[in-house]
């Protein structure tokens, strides 16, 4: 794969390829065959020298029409319940940034237990929230706001902290470029040439964190604080996920050999996940003092830390009946869907000693899905 002759010095935005519109033409030729383009929730209708991208999605409070209710559920449709307290935090942020071009990348820090779909919330930033929140206070058309999505792993087999920037680079240029000795001025004149926004996603679990706890947040911190200034109109946006796991034991059913060795395993079990909260606790003290500080220690980001990720409320779910989940399957249908949320969260309720349950994302989403893909159809043909 041969990338493009980089263009020294940057061009000027006036020479800047145009914004796409609402159908994205790709230059697979000039892009080293990466059809760089938001593909969730879009549809390819031509493959050759370009690929064309349809929106086939609905945006904001677009309805589908009844031949898309037939063909498909939207894959984002039963996660789009709630996080209305992340995307007010991240609207109220990015509008006191209006009309100040940031000399540095964009952090969104992202983080919650493992059962809330990070995911999927990320893939809700990129393709919903951040382009309603940019035409907003941008004065922008939502159509033009384009995402393009480079997912940054974390270093597998990394030893030590201190090599974390250096492995991260090189992943990074031979993704983009791929020239693992590329700079990350090369990288960043890449991004520049072409449109649309950057968005940068890197995932971190517990696990990832063993002894260095809140330490490697800040390293991570430290490598995008090292990045050379934007350019002029240019946006670069970087998503991290802190996955808190839970080590949930799950009964594997069998109860052979003797009790002294089920005690055994239920104990280390046990320490496990005493450990994990253990060092999920220290990481969200961390996590909130880089909150308050306003991200100080690196002065050439601009940071925001969004609301923990939480279960999900039955008002919650309700409320997204009422507006998203109407748009997608009509008025006549809501009474059904909203009756299967009051049965969910009954059940739920009879368990619980809260005020109020709660379930995961994960575990809400599943629910949705196989009652919008199966129980539905039964549910609506009966009524």
């Amino acid at each position: 794969m041969t990338q493009s002759p980089r263009p020294d010095p940057a061009p000027s935005p006036s020479n800047r390829p145009p914004r796409p519109t609402n159908q994205i033409e790709v230059g697979i030729k000039d892009n080293s065959g990466q059809a760089i383009a938001q593909m969730e929730n879009s549809r390819a209708t031509s493959i050759g020298d370009g690929a064309y991208i349809e929106n086939a999605y609905f945006s904001g409070n677009v309805p589908l029409s009844a031949a898309a209710v037939d063909r498909e559920t939207p894959s984002l449709l039963p996660y789009l319940a709630d996080r209305s307290d992340q995307e007010y935090a991240l609207g109220k942020f990015i509008r006191t940034l209006q009309g100040e071009i940031p000399p540095g990348p964009l952090v969104i820090l992202i983080h919650g237990d493992e059962f809330q779909c990070h995911l999927k919330f990320m893939e809700r930033l990129k393709t919903l929230s951040l382009p309603r929140i940019l035409a907003k206070y941008y004065s922008a058309d939502p159509d033009e706001i384009v995402i393009q999505e480079h997912q940054l792993d974390w270093p597998s087999g990394l030893k030590e902290l201190s090599d974390l920037s250096e492995r991260l680079q090189v992943d990074l240029a031979e993704t983009v470029l791929d020239d693992p000795y590329a700079s990350l001025g090369e990288i960043n004149q890449a991004f520049y040439r072409f449109p649309g926004i950057k968005m940068i996603s890197t995932t971190l679990l517990t696990s990832e964190w063993k002894d260095c706890r809140v330490n490697v947040l800040e390293k991570l911190l430290e490598f995008w604080q090292q990045w050379p200034p934007l350019m002029p109109d240019q946006k670069l946006i970087v998503c991290i996920s802190v996955k808190y796991q839970l080590m949930r034991s799950r009964p594997s059913g069998k109860f052979g050999l003797s009790w002294l060795f089920n005690f055994w395993k239920c104990w280390k079990a046990w320490r496990r996940r005493k450990h994990c909260q253990q060092i999920n606790a220290e990481i969200g003290k961390g996590i909130d003092a880089i909150a308050a500080s306003n991200f100080e220690r690196f002065d050439r980001l601009f940071g925001i830390v969004l609301p923990k990720l939480t279960g999900v409320r039955r008002s919650h779910v309700e409320d997204w009946v009422r507006s998203e989940a109407k748009e997608f399957l009509g008025e006549a249908n809501l009474a059904i869907l909203m009756g299967a949320v009051r049965d969910m969260y009954d059940a739920l309720d009879e368990q619980s000693s809260e005020n109020e349950a709660t379930l995961s994302m994960e575990e809400l989403s599943n629910q949705l899905i196989k009652f919008l893909k199966s129980d539905f159809d039964e549910a609506g043909k009966a009524a």
